[in-house]
Parts: C-alpha cells; sequence; structure tokens
C-alpha cells in the first residue's frame, strides 16, 4: 500500500523493473571512492612522544578536580593524542601492548565505511582483548564493578556525572559510578565479576537514560560521557554473547543516540581550537558498528522465526549511511545494493526503505526539490541522519541553479534569498546570504528585497570542514525529552498528502503574517501622509492632531495585539492537533502492542501444550517400553528357572536310576560271593588257616622290626 501512495512521479516496479532502477541510480551517482576494501597499507612510523593530552574522541568529561592516572592510562591517552599529530593519510601506529584482538564477525555487507580516523577503525571494538563471545556470564549487579570503582577513585579518576560532590573527583556511589570502556581485556579484568548482568545492564540504561534528559549539563559533556559508556555496555553484551531481543533493544536505543547527537551537536564541531567539541567522525563510526552488529543480530532473530518490529526502521539508517560521502567517510554504492538485495522482501517494501530509496534517487539526480520535500515528510531521526547530506545537496543546488538561469558568464541572474530559505530549509535569511557567499555568489537588496547574484562559472568549494548548522525544522520535530527520542520507534515517513497539508499550514499561518506585517507598514505609510499632511496646519489644530494620532497608534496597538491573539490561538489549534495525532498514535501502539503482546502469550501457550503433549507422550512410550522390557525380561528368567529345573530333575533321575543299578550289581555279587564262599567254605578252610600262620608270623616279624627300629631311635636320640 506504500508504493500505490506515493506520489504521481513514483509507480510500481516489478522485480526487473526495480534492478534496472538500482543500476540507473548507481551509474548516476557521483563516485567517492567507494568500494571494496584495498589492502591496507603499511603502517607510518609513529609520531615522536609529547605531552599526554586529551584527544577529540575522549569519553572522559571535564569537570573541577581531577587526579593523577596510573602510568598505563597516561600511555594510552597519548597513544590516542598522538594520532592527531600523524600527516594525512598516514595510519595510526598499533596500540602497544595490546591484547590479541578477536576476528570479526562474517558480516552479511561489507564494510560500511571506507575512511578510517581513530585507531580502531574498521574493528568491531566490542570484541577488543582477546575474549570470545560467550565466554563469560557476568556476575555483577552494579553499574560498575566494585574493583573499577575503588580503583578508579583511588586516582581521582572519577567523572562528573559520578560524583556525590561536583568538586570532589575521588567521591562517588554504586548508584552513581557506571562502568568505563576498556580497551583491552585481559587476565586483571576477564572474571565474570568485572561483567554486568541483564539487570544491572537494564538499570545503566535506564540511568543513563536520565542522564540524557539533564538540563543542567551541555548536551555535549553530556553526549561524551554517554559515548564511553554506551561502549562499555555494548562491549559487555558482546562478551557474554547475548544476541536476543534484550540486546536488540539496547543497540536500538545506542543507535538512536548517536542519531540524535550528530544532528543537535553540529554546531559544536571539534576544532584545533576547541579540542573538547563534538567529532561527528567518532560518532558515527560507533553508530555504524553498533548497526552492523544489529543487522547480524536481525539476521539470526529473522532466521529463528522471530523478526524485530524495527528492523525495517535500522535497516533505513545503515542504507541513508551510505549513500553518499559525508565528512571522512565515503560512500559504498557496492555495498547499499547489496544490503538492499540481501533484504526480505517485507522489510523491503517497508516504508522507511522505500522513503530511503526515493532519498538517494534525488540526492543522485541532483532534485534537490524533491529531496528536501522528502526530508519534511520523515520523522525526526531520519530527518537528523539525512542532515549530513544538506551540505552537499545546498552547494549542487547553488551552482545547478547559477549554470542553467545565467544566461552569460558576465551576467548574473538573481533569485530571491527567501525562495532559497524555503526551498533548501534554510532558517533564515542570514543564513542564505552565508551559504551564497561560502560559494562564491554575491547578494543585494532590490527594492527593500534581498537577492542572491548567481553567476555561472562563478562557483568554488570552500575549504573543509565545511561548517554545518542545526536545523530548526528537524529540531522542532523532536519529542519532548531525548530520552523518548531515542527509546520510541520512528513513525512511518509522512504521506505526500499529508506533507502537503502540513506544507499549506505553514504557508498560511506565514501568509498571514505578512499581510499583517504589510497591512501595518500600510498604516504607517498613511500615518505618515497625515503627518505630512498637517504638518503645515495652523497651532491651534496641533491638540487635536496629536490627540488622533494617539487614537491611531492605539489602532495600531489593537490591531498588532489582535494579529498576536490570532497567531497564538493558531499555534495552540496546532499544538493541539499535533498533541491530539500523538496521542492516538500512542494509544494506536499500544493497542498494537497489546494484541502483539495477546498473539504472542497465546503462541507461547499453544507451544507450551504441545511440548506437555509431546513429554506426555514421550514419557508414555517410554513407560510401554519398560513394561515391555521388563515382562520380556521375567520371561526370560522363568524360560532359565524351568530349564535349570528340568536339568536338575534329570540329573536327579539319573543319578537314582545309577544308584539302583549299583544297587541291584552289589547284591548280584553278593549273592555270587555267597554260592563262592559255600563252595570255597570247605576247599578254603586249610588255607586260611595257612594264612592266619602266615599272618601272625608276618605280624611277629613286624613287631620286631618295629621295636629294633624304637631302639635305634633312642639310641640316636641319646646321641644328639
Amino acid at each position: 500500500m506504500a508504493q500505490k501512495q506515493a506520489g504521481a512521479d513514483e509507480k510500481e516496479l516489478d522485480d526487473a523493473a526495480l534492478a534496472a532502477a538500482k543500476a540507473a541510480a548507481l551509474a548516476s551517482m557521483p563516485k567517492f571512492g567507494g568500494g571494496a576494501a584495498k589492502p591496507a597499507a603499511a603502517p607510518a612510523p609513529p609520531p615522536p612522544p609529547r605531552a599526554p593530552r586529551r584527544g577529540v574522541g575522549s569519553a572522559t568529561v571535564a569537570g573541577a578536580g581531577g587526579g593523577k592516572l596510573d602510568a598505563e592510562e597516561e600511555a594510552r591517552r597519548a597513544q590516542r593524542a598522538s594520532r592527531f599529530d600523524a600527516p594525512a593519510g598516514a595510519v595510526p601506529p598499533a596500540a602497544a601492548g595490546r591484547q590479541a584482538v578477536l576476528p570479526r564477525p562474517a558480516l552479511a555487507v561489507g564494510s560500511a565505511f571506507s575512511a578510517g580516523g581513530d585507531e580502531d577503525a574498521g574493528e568491531n571494538d566490542e570484541c577488543e582483548g582477546g575474549i570470545r563471545a560467550g565466554a563469560i556470564v557476568g556476575t555483577c549487579e552494579d553499574m560498575c564493578p566494585a574493583p573499577e570503582r575503588e580503583r578508579r577513585s583511588r586516582l581521582s579518576d572519577i567523572q562528573m556525572f559520578e560524583r556525590l560532590d561536583p568538586n570532589n573527583s575521588a567521591l562517588t556511589s554504586a548508584e552513581l559510578a557506571v562502568k568505563r570502556f576498556a580497551r583491552t581485556i585481559d587476565e586483571s579484568n576477564n572474571a565474570p565479576q568485572f561483567f554486568r548482568t541483564r539487570g544491572a545492564l537494564t538499570r545503566t540504561m535506564q540511568h543513563l537514560r536520565n542522564l540524557l534528559d539533564r538540563q543542567d549539563a551541555r548536551l555535549g559533556l553530556i553526549h561524551k560521557f554517554l559515548w564511553d559508556r554506551f561502549r562499555s555496555v555494548r562491549q559487555d553484551l558482546y562478551i557474554q554473547g547475548m544476541d536476543d531481543e534484550f540486546s536488540v533493544n539496547i543497540y536500538e536505543e545506542v543507535v538512536r543516540f548517536h542519531l540524535l547527537s550528530e544532528h543537535e551537536l553540529c554546531e559544536e564541531e571539534a576544532s584545533i581550537t576547541e579540542m573538547e567539541g563534538f567529532n561527528s567522525h567518532l560518532n558515527m563510526e560507533q553508530m555504524n558498528k553498533a548497526l552492523i552488529s544489529l543487522n547480524d543480530m536481525y539476521n539470526k532473530l529473522a532466521a529463528a522465526g522471530r523478526p524485530s518490529q524495527n528492523e525495517a526502521e535500522f535497516r533505513a539508517y545503515h542504507l541513508l549511511s551510505l549513500m553518499g560521502q559525508h565528512g571522512k567517510f565515503k560512500g559504498d554504492q557496492q555495498a547499499f545494493l547489496s544490503m538492499l538485495q540481501a533484504m526480505r522482501p517485507e522489510v523491503r517494501g517497508s516504508s522507511q526503505i522505500q522513503w530511503v530509496l526515493k532519498l538517494q534517487r534525488s540526492f543522485a539526480a541532483n532534485n534537490f526539490v524533491h529531496f528536501f520535500a522528502l526530508v519534511r515528510q520523515a520523522p525526526y531521526l531520519l530527518a537528523c541522519l539525512s542532515h549530513i547530506y544538506f551540505g552537499q545537496v545546498r552547494a549542487r543546488a547553488l551552482r545547478v541553479l547559477a549554470d542553467t538561469l545565467a544566461p552569460k558568464a558576465d551576467m548574473p541572474v538573481t533569485v530571491e534569498l527567501s525562495w532559497l530559505v524555503d526551498t533548501l530549509m534554510l532558517d533564515n535569511l542570514e543564513q542564505a546570504q552565508q551559504l551564497c557567499a561560502m560559494h562564491g555568489y554575491d547578494s543585494c537588496v532590490q527594492r527593500g528585497m534581498p537577492l542572491a547574484l548567481l553567476v555561472k562559472g562563478a562557483y568554488v568549494d570552500p575549504p573543509p570542514p565545511l561548517p554545518r548548522r542545526r536545523s530548526q525544522l528537524i529540531s522542532s520535530m523532536a519529542p519532548a525529552t531525548r530520552s523518548l527520542a531515542v527509546t520510541t520507534p520512528a513513525l512511518p515517513p509522512m504521506s505526500a498528502e499529508e506533507a502537503i497539508q502540513m506544507e499549506q499550514q505553514r504557508q498560511h499561518a506565514l501568509q498571514r503574517l505578512q499581510e499583517g506585517e504589510a497591512r501595518q507598514m500600510r498604516e504607517a505609510e498613511e500615518e505618515q501622509k497625515q503627518l505630512q499632511a498637517t504638518a503645515a496646519a495652523a497651532a491651534a489644530a496641533t491638540a487635536a492632531e496629536q490627540d488622533s494620532r494617539q487614537r491611531e497608534a492605539e489602532a495600531a496597538r489593537l490591531t498588532e495585539e489582535e494579529q498576536e491573539r490570532e497567531q497564538e490561538e493558531l499555534a495552540q489549534l496546532q499544538r493541539q492537533k499535533a498533541l491530539l495525532l500523538q496521542q492516538q498514535e500512542e494509544k494506536r501502539r499500544c493497542l498494537e502492542a497489546e494484541e502483539r503482546q495477546r498473539q504472542q502469550e497465546l503462541l507461547l501457550q499453544q507451544q507450551e501444550a504441545e511440548r506437555q503433549g509431546l513429554l506426555a507422550a514421550q514419557r508414555l512410550a517410554e513407560q510401554q517400553q519398560r513394561e515391555a522390557e521388563e515382562h520380556e525380561r521375567q520371561r526370560r528368567h522363568r524360560t532359565t528357572v524351568f530349564a535349570a529345573s528340568r536339568c536338575r530333575l534329570a540329573a536327579l533321575e539319573a543319578e537314582r536310576r545309577r544308584k539302583e543299578e549299583e544297587r541291584r550289581r552289589l547284591a548280584e555279587l553278593d549273592r555270587l560271593c555267597q554260592e563262592e564262599l559255600r563252595r570255597l567254605e570247605v576247599r578254603g578252610t586249610y588255607k586260611r588257616l595257612l594264612r592266619r600262620i602266615e599272618e601272625r608270623e608276618r605280624q611277629a616279624r613286624l613287631a620286631a622290626n618295629l621295636k629294633a627300629c624304637r631302639v635305634g631311635m633312642a639310641v640316636k636320640a641319646r646321641a644328639l
């Protein structure tokens, strides 16, 4: 439906037409040196040592007091500061003593940016230190581990937002101290008590969210503190291997924080004279790393059947950052198209992604009118990220207008500055005049109307870095608080009809204001004419004329008050309408969230019921299997016992038969012996007598021999 509701100049594209449009957009885009990453050049020799100072990208908050840092901290700060002295294009030296760095996880899309900057650019700072993801389960329940809190208190290294006393840099508490980002994870800080649990991370994010809403400190100071602490949160998530919906919500909040800061702090850009200013390069670098991690989590959740509801929003941010060159980062059109092709159809067809594609086509075709019209339709954070391209689009617009409208190089063409303000989304005439002067075009005033003099061939590119200013229109889109901006999902871009309606309301209010100014000018002219006509009147009519002027002034004052009241009423109506729309949208989101939660609960209940049924069936099958095994074991036991009984019975029967046979044989033998004895009784009587005589003689001999042996043994015993 989003494609059908687009403007008259947009139409639905099938797959082949979409591929052709992508190819045409890529061909029409200017080349900024993006593409595949080239092999890194040999590192330049390290610069000479210098006194340590705080670098542009340091997350340390300036505050009253301070203390001495240990030698390791001093060396680390000196190393970070030294990269600003390296010649252009040189690769900063590797950090001395750094622990082994984990290989980066494989990404679906190539590196988003190809320019260097920070010493750890191009690598995910969450995996520094040699600890693999998921190897540690944290046990720290505080926002800052107690050993780190004690060490920093001892070194007087407590930052401004962590102090109990603003003037005491050594006094803090567990409710204020937040864990700092650790560039190296070694044996001194890789124990589980150094990594926060989910509850501690939740409390940390809530605390940092509250700091973001503080009004007693500059947003720049808050950003420097949160920039470092958010890196620490991401590091804890990575080392503990957390990549579920809990981590996705934290990463999304971090990305929104960087987007908000990119626009709201663009006027506080760091420079040689102001080293503590906002560093857009480091801010975009951290945002890109968080987006890369988010893309990997989105892919895992989608593969698990749980796609994130905010995936299209953050895929749109990533595509928008790849659209063109901004600062030191170069646009990567190959990565842009690869990422677009890798998206699921429902994500690619979302209103956010389609809005980015429209913006990319306008950017590539130098259609500045359509570009800024799309930005006016965008939600707050998409408009904040689009702001990084405003300077390029405005410069191209001036060059196109000068080369197109001016007939000759010596004949300038005039363009109203008010038209430039409205078309190029500037805030006032002064900004339009400064923009023209920065690119080599003069301005003048004719008949009370400020004009820009555009001359063909007079365009110049100012030396970088180009100054950036916040857009009042984008800032007016922001929610009531900063924490609401980083925690609330972005609304879909407005349709063309809604944008036209908002523009008509703005034009109507502007027209009423101009009519009031013209009426005041006419009244002033009439008053001046009356004064000139009555100047030659007699002195007698002076008092009446003064009274008349007073009445006219009173009437003018009443008219002005009436106009102010009308303007205030109009503004009040617009605010009420915006508040009503916001309430309706919040109510709709709440209803959708409740419906999604109800559906998820039903799905979970169904899954639980299915799981319980499967478990019951599994238990029943296991019980039946155990019963069958027990029955088989008993059957085998009975068979074995029966076989053993049969064997024993057979053995007993065989033994009985053997004994019976033995008794019969003995009885028969006894009978035969009796018969033989009876036969031999007579014949053997004589022989028995002879044997008895021989036996007696033998026994007598044995007795004599025995007696002789006894006597001999006694003699030997006495001899011994």
